[in-house]
């Protein structure tokens, strides 16, 4: 009796058990399904081809059609097991922001392989409404006439995008408010917009080709820290937009054929820009608005307009770069206290141009050549072309550098440009002329030394001697006199003179002339015969002739 009795309560116990674990899993669906918007399709987990969900053996979804009509085309939601969608095709989804071809919440580990999404709000959509799609590759598939292509939602990340083909749709690609994303090898051709990041940070944008596009091929807006690099952006209305964005690195890309080829804007600061090929646009790169940005070892080329421009920008550095052929080298229109530096300018019709109040800015160590004008000044001051220790190379500067230390002996001036440390390759290997100018040969000179004046052709003279015969070499001036002492010390008649100039490259020019020492001193007045008797026999010829007409008198 008793056994039937515990037997009972034991198999009540069990059925209480089962009754909540049911209870708990009701209301577990139930929540669920609350978060699952309306309309929401639940092809969840069931309509797997195989596999069982393992990395090894994930699930498989292949070779299906799925038109969307007004919502989703296919939804997977709240999914961590390990699947693959390939080869499907997916359009006509509703045209709700949140309606995609295919759409993912909170899910994990997915490969999505050579599939077609058209005609659809989102081709894919990494949703933000449950948990976070983390961990997913995208590769390998063909965007159609999307609104967007892919979109990446806030909550998403570790997405790689790679392979991928986008034609015609708005953006490309998406990446909303979410970092840590991977955007690779994709081809993008007459879209909207190619790659869109949008509140996003810490991505990598790299190998894409982007071309045709309306708008933008590549557009970071309040977006910071990203890298992009390595990509080919052309034929599009600006090949890269950073907008309000910062601290993000630009490399290794080829902006080639768009009316903008890289344009900054409001308060778009802490940029690099390096090593970038910026050709054949409209305008090169346009920092407007932007500070403190680094633009380094870009070749900068065949742009119609300018090379570089910096409008309302500041403390910028601009070094390393090649800007050739283009209208402008480089404008600074409202540019203040930016340093440029190191930069090969050549071949513009103007090589730099200051606008608009484009004050204290400092440029050194470039190289300006063939440049129809080197500088254009319209409406600036404070600008400085040397750094204190080194100026710039001026193609047309026409000095030496006379003492071998790469700068120029004179100051280069091209209107109101002055740059007094030139660099200058060509040394001087030139002797000094030097031409006598008031001596002649064979003039005669008697006790006072001669005084000579020489005319001295050179840029840096070092010094000045002059030697009498073989003897000792005396420093002088241009404008001087012979040695009195040595003069007097001199015998009478024929002696050499040699002028030396020495420049300060060590180059010797020199002159010659001969003249004569005479004898005697300044000429003497004539001597009166006689003189010192003059006086006396005078008197005694008075008095003789007064007394011979007394006598005669007296007769």
């Amino acid at each position: 009796m008793n056994f039937l009795k515990k037997t009972k309560i034991f198999i009540i116990l069990i059925l209480l058990t089962f009754s909540l674990i049911i209870v708990n899993s009701i209301r577990i669906n139930v929540q669920f399904l609350k978060e699952i918007p309306k309309n929401e399709p639940l092809l969840i987990h069931t309509s797997w081809d195989g596999g069982n969900g393992t990395i090894g053996n994930p699930y498989i979804l292949e070779n299906k059609t799925y038109d969307g009509g007004s919502t989703n085309g296919y939804s997977l939601i709240n999914f961590d097991s390990y699947f693959i969608i390939r080869n499907c095709t997916f359009i006509n989804s509703g045209t709700a922001d949140d309606n995609a071809g295919l759409r993912l919440v909170g899910v994990e580990n997915g490969l999505i392989y050579n599939n077609t999404f058209e005609s659809c709000q989102n081709g894919i959509l990494f949703s933000q409404q449950i948990g976070t799609c983390q961990n997913n590759i995208v590769k390998n598939n063909t965007f159609r006439n999307n609104i967007n292509g892919i979109r990446v939602a806030y909550l998403a990340r570790w997405i790689n995008i790679t392979k991928n083909r986008f034609f015609d749709n708005g953006d490309g690609i998406e990446l909303f408010g979410r970092n840590l994303n991977s955007v690779s090898y994709n081809y993008f051709e007459s879209n909207s917009v190619g790659i869109h990041l949008l509140g996003s940070d810490s991505n990598t944008i790299v190998g894409n080709q982007v071309q045709y596009t309306n708008n933008f091929g590549i557009y970071l807006e309040n977006s910071d820290m990203n890298e992009i690099r390595s990509n080919i952006v052309k034929n599009s209305n600006v090949g890269v937009l950073l907008d309000s964005s910062k601290s993000n690195e630009i490399n290794l890309n080829i902006i080639n054929s768009n009316t903008e080829g890289i344009t900054f804007q409001s308060i778009s600061d802490n940029n690099t820009i390096f090593n970038n090929t910026i050709a054949n646009n409209n305008k090169g790169i346009h920092v407007f608005g932007g500070d403190s940005n680094y633009i380094i070892g870009n070749e900068v080329r065949y742009n119609t307009n300018y090379g570089i421009n910096f409008e309302d920008s500041y403390t910028n550095e601009v070094r390393e770069n090649i800007v050739k052929n283009c209208a402008v080298g480089i404008l600074l229109d409202t540019g203040r206290y930016n340093d440029l530096y190191l930069n090969t300018i050549c071949s513009n019709s103007i090589g730099m141009s200051f606008q608009t109040i484009s004050d204290n800015n400092t440029i050194y160590n470039n190289t300006f050549c063939a440049n129809n004008d080197h500088i254009s000044i319209i409406s600036s001051s404070g600008n400085i072309f040397h750094n204190g220790s080194i100026g710039n190379y001026w193609d047309d500067y026409d000095g030496y550098d006379c003492n071998g230390d790469g700068i120029g002996e004179t100051t280069y001036e091209e209107g109101t440009i002055f740059d007094p440390l030139p660099i200058c390759y060509r040394l001087d290997i030139y002797s000094p002329i030097v031409s006598i100018m008031n001596l002649i040969n064979g003039q005669v000179f008697n006790a006072t030394a001669p005084s000579f004046i020489l005319s001295i052709q050179e840029y840096q003279v070092d010094k000045i001697a002059y030697q009498i015969d073989i003897g000792t070499n005396y420093s002088c001036g241009a404008s001087d006199k012979i040695d009195q002492m040595l003069w007097d010390s001199l015998t009478l008649g024929r002696h050499n003179i040699t002028f030396y100039v020495l420049d300060a490259a060590n180059n010797l020019g020199k002159a010659e002339v001969y003249i004569f020492k005479n004898a005697s001193e300044e000429p003497e007045e004539p001597s009166i015969p006689f003189s010192p008797y003059f006086s006396l026999i005078m008197i005694v010829a008075i008095i003789g002739v007064l007394m011979y007409t007394k006598r005669k008198i007296s007769f």
